[in-house]
């Protein structure tokens, strides 16, 4: 009986033990933000580390960051129904309901299940759309999961990035549908067919939304959500994963520059002409101070040296 309550005794503070240290993985890539430590892995949030220590687990870990998790000019984290102050390290808001999925300074997504329904907030006004609304014609009710539709928190109309899978590639569809609560309806909605495998949907108060793909090296623009264009970008890049649109003359992307060495930075681009030029990253260079601090990517790559 002894025997027994010292192993069952070691096998609690085993998994106590485990438990903290669950974000000590070799995987696992952390990154401060003034006084707050985001923890990431696989181009997932895994937790969020507060002032005091304390740990926000994420809870819809299938999501990934770009959906999940919003940094404004002002330092608040909106991450799944918190909000956080980067600068104090405190939560100043706790909706506590584990159904959003994209909080932001001005729309808040919730997802009702048994309704197969989407709860859409901005300010006092409601709208309860169907997945119908937004192009899926069949019952969907793990379209976050299989990562089928991304939303990006903006100023504008809130603008969806929507994947229509086939049975195989050639009949993948993706579109981009600019939503309206004032009415609840569906302002537009863009057919790209399947130009490449588009991974990011972003937004910035100055640059726009954009939309990113990674095996064709896709850069797409929107002023408006409505109507997008494509960005010409060098041979030279390639594994495009990530872009962050400061303004019309300020865009980074996170990809491979075939002119350097993988190791001579931190895999990081920048043009400040609009995309007329573009100049590598390097660990060296003066531009590693000014990758924006609410793009998570950028500084994931920054601040992760020899382990990204």
């Amino acid at each position: 009986m002894k025997l027994h309550k010292l192993i069952t005794i070691a096998g609690i503070i085993c998994f106590i033990f485990l438990t903290q240290n669950a974000f000590s993985e070799v995987n696992t890539l952390t990154v401060k933000l003034n006084a707050i430590t985001v923890y990431v892995e696989n181009n997932k949030i895994l937790g969020i580390k507060l002032r005091n220590d304390d740990v926000i687990h994420t809870v819809n870990n299938k999501l990934p960051y770009s959906s999940s998790f919003n940094m404004n000019d002002r330092g608040m984290i909106f991450f799944e129904d918190k909000i956080i102050d980067s600068v104090s390290g405190e939560i100043v808001r706790d909706f506590k309901k584990s159904d959003i999925v994209m909080p932001g300074p001005h729309y808040k997504i919730e997802v009702n299940k048994r309704k197969n329904l989407l709860v859409i907030s901005r300010g006092h006004k409601i709208c309860n759309v169907p997945l119908a609304t937004f192009g899926f014609k069949t019952k969907k009710d793990n379209i976050f999961d299989d990562s089928l539709m991304s939303f990006v928190d903006s100023s504008g109309p809130l603008v969806a990035l929507l994947i229509n899978r086939g049975h195989d590639m050639a009949n993948t569809r993706y579109y981009a549908v600019s939503f309206q609560t004032d009415s609840c309806r569906v302002e537009s909605s863009v057919n790209f067919g399947y130009p490449d495998n588009l991974i990011e949907l972003g937004w910035s108060p100055r640059g726009g939304w954009w939309i990113v793909g990674i095996k064709e090296v896709t850069l797409l623009r929107s002023n408006d959500g409505k109507i997008w264009r494509s960005v010409s970008l060098p041979e030279e890049f390639s594994e495009l994963m990530s872009a962050y649109i400061v303004n019309d003359n300020d865009i980074w992307l996170a990809a491979n520059d075939g002119r350097i060495h993988d190791t001579d930075g931190p895999m990081l681009i920048n043009s400040s002409d609009g995309g007329k030029t573009w100049v590598p990253v390097t660990w060296d260079s003066p531009l590693i101070k000014k990758v924006p601090l609410n793009w998570l990517e950028g500084q994931l790559r920054v601040q992760n040296r020899g382990k990204y």
